[in-house]
C-alpha cells in the first residue's frame, strides 16, 4: 500500500489560475523519506523516482516509475483523473500484482485521498496527504493499517 502511495505523487505548487491543478503533478520527480511497511517494524528508508504526464486537456496525469525500501524495490504506475468541478480526484494504481482504486479531494493546494487496495500488500486503505512545501518540492504523509510515514519529493 506504501509503495501504491509512492506512485501517485508528484505535486508541484503552481499558483497560475489558468494552468490546470494536475500540472503541478507533471515532470520527473525524486523522493526519499522514512516508512514503517509493517507497524510492527521499524521505519525504512525509501526512495522514488516517478515519471508524470498530463493529459493534453489537463484531467489526466499518467504515472510510472519505481520506489524502493530495504530490500524491496517496485515498478508502480497509475492513472489520475481531476474534476475540478467538484474539486475531487480518482484513478487506479498497479504495482505488480497489487491493484488500489484512488479517490479523494483538493484541499487549497493539498491533495488528500484514500487508497483501498485488493491484492498483496495493498489491502486495506491508507490516507495519502500531498503538501506543496515550495517550488519544486512536496511532502507526501502516508497513513494506513499497515503503517506510515513522510516523503520529500523535488522536481528533478
Amino acid at each position: 500500500m506504501l509503495a501504491l502511495a509512492c506512485a501517485l505523487t508528484a505535486a508541484h505548487p503552481v499558483h497560475a489560475q489558468s494552468e490546470p491543478y494536475l500540472a503541478r503533478f507533471a515532470g520527473i520527480w525524486v523522493g526519499q523519506g522514512s516508512l514503517r511497511l509493517e507497524r510492527e517494524n521499524a521505519r525504512e528508508a525509501v526512495y522514488c523516482r516517478i515519471t508524470s504526464r498530463l493529459s493534453p486537456d489537463g484531467t489526466t496525469l499518467q504515472q510510472n516509475g519505481r520506489c524502493a525500501a530495504g530490500e524491496r524495490s517496485r515498478t508502480i504506475a497509475g492513472t489520475l483523473l481531476y474534476d475540478s468541478a467538484h474539486n475531487t480526484v480518482s484513478g487506479s494504481w498497479s504495482g505488480g500484482p497489487e491493484r488500489a482504486e484512488v479517490s479523494g479531494r483538493r484541499q487549497g493546494d493539498r491533495l488528500v485521498f484514500q487508497l483501498r487496495g485488493n491484492a498483496g500488500d495493498a489491502r486495506g486503505s491508507a490516507i495519502v496527504t500531498l503538501d506543496p512545501a515550495s517550488s519544486g518540492r512536496y511532502r507526501m504523509t502516508i497513513s494506513g493499517e499497515a503503517g506510515g510515514g513522510e516523503i520529500d519529493f523535488r522536481r528533478q
